[in-house]
């Protein structure tokens, strides 16, 4: 495993997260009180 990237979700407090394809190249949150998913790509 090696760290290669991240990003910082401000005032929100992570209650799910999950890689959305098999190579790690994207991956969704979502917080407690957000009623949005925020997804990032690796472009």
């Amino acid at each position: 495993v090696e760290h290669e990237h991240m990003e910082c979700v401000t005032d929100v407090q992570i209650c799910g997260a999950k890689f959305c394809d098999p190579e790690g190249n994207a991956f969704a949150v979502t917080g407690y009180d957000l009623s949005e998913i925020i997804r990032y790509v690796l472009v």
